[in-house]
């Protein structure tokens, strides 16, 4: 069963997670909010060939992205991992990563933009 841990047990610092269109960044922040760090690093995008303006990502690629950025900002506040009390994420948008049965995606990652969804209807 969960339960709620106090900061004193688990950590004094928060870390969000952002990934952007242009690129992916992690900020650590004490308890007051106070931002104490930031990692950050840029990220393409693919488009799909005969779809313009549409995009897809490589997964693989851009979660080693979002590792090295962490990483980055625990340097950057001099603190272990276990200092995070919680961790948050937001994103660019909506997209989707199909899985296959054994788990492994089963393409790039898909991004929801408008292009794509234009083809689709037409």
């Amino acid at each position: 069963m969960a339960r709620l841990c106090t900061h004193t047990e688990s950590g004094h610092y928060l870390m969000a997670l952002d990934a952007g269109t242009g690129s992916v960044r992690a900020v650590i922040f004490d308890l007051q909010g106070k931002q104490i760090a930031v990692g950050q690093a840029e990220w393409q995008h693919l488009a799909v060939p005969d779809v313009p303006g549409s995009m897809e990502f490589d997964l693989a690629k851009n979660w080693q992205l979002a590792c090295q950025c962490i990483r980055q900002a625990l340097q950057k506040a001099a603190i272990p991992a276990t200092a995070i009390a919680a961790v948050s994420a937001c994103s660019m948008r909506e997209g989707i990563v199909i899985y296959d049965s054994n788990g492994e995606p089963f393409g790039p990652a898909l991004m929801l933009t408008p292009a794509r969804r234009t083809k689709s209807v037409n």
